[in-house]
């Protein structure tokens, strides 16, 4: 969706003014995509709103053959409603191609299919969507929340929080970030800026899957190699996504359950314990990157000088001679100084500190770890009663495990809200039981 002027934004936005919505969604990414899909056969009384103009998904990383660490059957809502008009299938159905991409034998979908599928999903919204709409702040009322703007305000009985996360620059990467020193979420834009990075010397920071597509781009095209790349971890080993059957056991409704009852203790282990399932790098790349370097080693000389450490923590950097940069770092219990022309920082994201943020804090009950207290259907408790309540989404990975960050959960997230706003069980969110006995009550 995209709207002709500021005039017609705010004209799309305050069509709501006076009313009280059921749900006012913040932000318009694929989580509440997802809440408003489910939402949408049982009320038209909710709005999303989004600072962005357009929908992007991983603009930055959107690179030719990347995939999702996800079946294409997690989707915004198959697994909760798999008639739903909003699934990846009818997608396929409707831009007539589901028969080629039957027969293309796709393991699971390439990244830029599902930007493509969520773009979709959004234009199927748009009546409900108002972009360039920065929440700075929410109140709380006797009813529910007044959701602020920069200019006016929406009442709504419930919220709804997506906005995701926003990319995370180590030690002091933040005060020089620029065309040569970047988080990887901006990797294509840089790259594609500089007409790549030919005969330069590459450091990237991070050994997760984001810098493993970047290593296998920095290498695949011939005659655009760079001098050399550095790729460091501060983990002991580069760690491969784990995708086994009795692993994914933990992406299931039962096990949700059962994580959320259990104590803070066992949740830190259990997130520990199976934090490959949701950060680790998919084998099938590891094996694409090292099968690439071979045929460069043997067949065309070694263009490109590699080098991968693990064990190596990157603690800060700073401009050297000729516009490059040294990199520090501990490696081995020793310190030690890297240069480079390039500094790629791989190092995850965080969640944002912004006005409506700090609101949220103010309004919201915290525990003993300053963390929001949360019931078992994303509601979070305010320090003054209402009837209204405040879900937060990717928000809470230490109370819902790794169901709550990753795309693999959203239908389940957004089912279980949906049915807590509606206050009865639409959607039967529930599956055939686990597997594994996680609980000893079989």
């Amino acid at each position: 969706m995209m709207l002709d002027s500021v005039d017609d934004v705010h004209a799309h936005r305050d069509r709501w003014r006076g009313t009280v919505l059921d749900v006012g969604l913040i932000g318009a990414g694929p989580s509440n995509l997802s809440v408003a899909a489910h939402l949408l056969p049982h009320t038209q009384a909710f709005a999303l709103y989004d600072r962005r103009r357009a929908f992007t998904w991983h603009d930055g990383l959107m690179l030719d053959g990347v995939k999702l660490q996800s079946s294409y059957f997690k989707d915004l809502i198959f697994l909760s409603d798999p008639k739903s008009p909003f699934t990846f299938f009818n997608y396929l159905h409707e831009k007539n191609r589901l028969y080629r991409y039957l027969h293309a034998e796709f393991d699971r979908p390439e990244r830029r299919e599902f930007e493509s599928y969520f773009r979709w999903a959004g234009e199927k919204l748009e009546s409900f969507i108002s972009l360039e709409t920065d929440v700075i702040g929410l109140e709380q009322r006797n009813d529910g929340f007044r959701i602020l703007f920069q200019s006016g305000y929406q009442d709504s009985r419930n919220v709804v929080v997506g906005i995701g996360k926003q990319p995370f620059l180590a030690g002091n990467a933040s005060g020089f970030a620029g065309p040569t020193v970047f988080h990887s979420s901006d990797y294509r834009h840089r790259r594609d800026d500089a007409g790549g990075f030919k005969g330069r010397d590459v450091i990237i920071v991070g050994g997760g899957q984001s810098a493993a597509e970047i290593v296998l781009d920095l290498i695949s095209s011939t005659g655009n190699f760079p001098k050399s790349i550095l790729w460091m971890t501060r983990s002991q080993k580069f760690a491969m996504f784990d995708e086994t059957v009795l692993c994914n056991d933990i992406y299931t409704p039962s096990f949700a359950t059962f994580f959320f009852n259990q104590s803070a203790e066992m949740r830190r282990v259990l997130n520990d314990v199976y934090k490959t399932s949701s950060d680790g790098i998919v084998g099938e790349l590891l094996l694409r990157i090292y099968r690439r370097f071979y045929d460069l080693d043997v067949f065309h000389g070694t263009p490109v000088q590699y080098r991968m450490r693990v064990g190596q923590t990157y603690t800060g950097l700073e401009p050297a001679e000729g516009g490059r940069w040294r990199v520090s770092s501990h490696f081995r219990d020793a310190p030690r100084v890297d240069v480079g022309d390039v500094v790629i920082m791989a190092t995850g994201y965080q969640s944002p500190r912004s006005p409506l943020m700090e609101s949220l804090d103010e309004i919201l009950d915290h525990d003993a770890d300053g963390s929001p207290v949360f019931g078992s259907d994303y509601s979070a408790r305010t320090q003054v009663p209402t009837s209204g309540r405040i879900f937060l989404q990717n928000m809470s990975s230490d109370r819902f495990g790794w169901m709550d960050p990753n795309l693999g959960g959203t239908s389940w997230r957004a089912a279980t809200i949906t049915n807590a706003i509606l206050g009865r069980p639409v959607y039967t969110n529930s599956d055939e039981g686990t597997l594994i006995d996680w609980a000893g009550s079989r």
